[in-house]
C-alpha cells in the first residue's frame, strides 16, 4: 500500500509539474496565455531606445507610452516623443490596436493639428524619425492580435524555457517591410522571449531577444524591461528600454483621443 501510495504521489507530482511545459493544442491557447498576462485595462511605460553599430552609440529617443483598453474592447495606443530635439512634442494616437485597419493619427509641432495617417508607408516613415517600427509596438503591445498567426509543430525552447513558436506570413499582393515573423513566447511568463523578423530578401532574419532576468512582476503581469534587436546584415544593436512602468492605472477618457494630440503635455491620469 505504501509503495503503490508513493508511485500515486509521484505521477500526481510530475502532471502537476509538467503542465505549464505542455504544448498548446491551438493558437487560441496561446492567445489566452498572453492575454490573461496582460494589463487589464492600462499602461503607462517610459521608454528609451537606442542604436549601437561600430561607430559606437547614437543619441537614445525618449518617448512615454500610453495603452488603454476601453469598455467595448477596443484597444488604443498614445505614444509622445521627448527627445531627439527634432522629434521633441511630437505625438502618435493608434486606435483599434490588433484590428485589420487601425486608425492613425500623428501629429507634429510644425503642422499645427493632427493629421490622419492614410498609409502604412506614411507611418513607417514617421516612425522611422524615432528609429521605432510597428513590429517592436506589436510586440511589446500585442503579439497574438493578428488573425493569421499559426501555431508551429513541436517542442520549442529558448535559453533552455518551453516556449510556443507561430509564424506570421504576409498575404499575397502585402508588401510589408517584412514577410514572415517567427514569434517564441514563454510557456510560464507568457511574453516573447524571442522573435525572427524575415525582410524579402535578406539571407537572415532581425532578431529580438529578451532576457528573462530582465522581466518583472507588475501587479498582475509579468514585464519584459529590455527588448535587445540585432540585425545580422550590418550588425547593428538596438535595444528598447522600459524604465518606468505603471499598471492599470486610471487614465482619463480624453487623454487617448485625436483632440489630445496636440496638446503641449500629456493629460493628467
Amino acid at each position: 500500500m505504501a509503495a503503490l501510495r508513493h508511485a500515486y504521489t509521484a505521477l500526481l507530482s510530475a502532471l502537476l509539474f509538467a503542465a505549464p511545459a505542455e504544448a498548446a493544442e491551438s493558437m487560441e491557447q496561446v492567445r489566452e496565455c498572453v492575454r490573461a498576462n496582460a494589463p487589464r485595462s492600462a499602461v503607462v511605460l517610459e521608454v528609451s531606445l537606442q542604436t549601437r553599430d561600430a561607430k559606437g552609440e547614437s543619441a537614445p529617443t525618449r518617448l512615454k507610452l500610453y495603452w488603454r483598453r476601453l469598455p467595448d474592447g477596443e484597444q488604443r495606443v498614445l505614444i509622445r516623443f521627448s527627445a531627439p530635439e527634432e522629434l521633441e512634442g511630437s505625438a502618435m494616437l493608434l486606435q483599434g490596436l490588433g484590428d485589420a485597419r487601425p486608425r492613425v493619427h500623428i501629429y507634429l509641432p510644425d503642422l499645427g493639428k493632427p493629421q490622419q495617417v492614410s498609409s502604412r508607408e506614411q507611418l513607417t516613415r514617421f516612425l522611422g524619425r524615432a528609429d521605432l517600427g510597428l513590429e517592436e509596438i506589436a510586440l511589446l503591445l500585442d503579439p497574438v492580435g493578428d488573425p493569421k498567426l499559426r501555431l508551429l509543430d513541436g517542442a520549442k525552447a529558448v535559453d533552455g524555457r518551453p516556449a510556443w513558436a507561430f509564424e506570421w506570413r504576409a498575404a499575397e499582393g502585402e508588401h510589408p517591410h517584412y514577410v514572415r515573423t517567427v514569434t517564441f513566447v514563454d510557456q510560464r511568463l507568457c511574453i516573447p522571449l524571442r522573435a525572427e523578423l524575415y525582410e524579402a530578401d535578406a539571407d537572415a532574419p532581425r532578431v529580438m531577444r529578451v532576457d528573462p532576468a530582465q522581466v518583472s512582476r507588475e501587479a498582475n503581469s509579468w514585464i519584459p524591461h529590455e527588448l535587445i534587436f540585432r540585425d545580422p546584415k550590418d550588425d547593428v544593436v538596438r535595444s528598447l528600454r522600459i524604465d518606468g512602468v505603471e499598471v492599470d492605472v486610471p487614465l482619463a477618457p480624453s487623454l487617448l483621443t485625436v483632440e489630445a494630440l496636440s496638446a503641449g503635455h500629456a493629460a493628467k491620469p
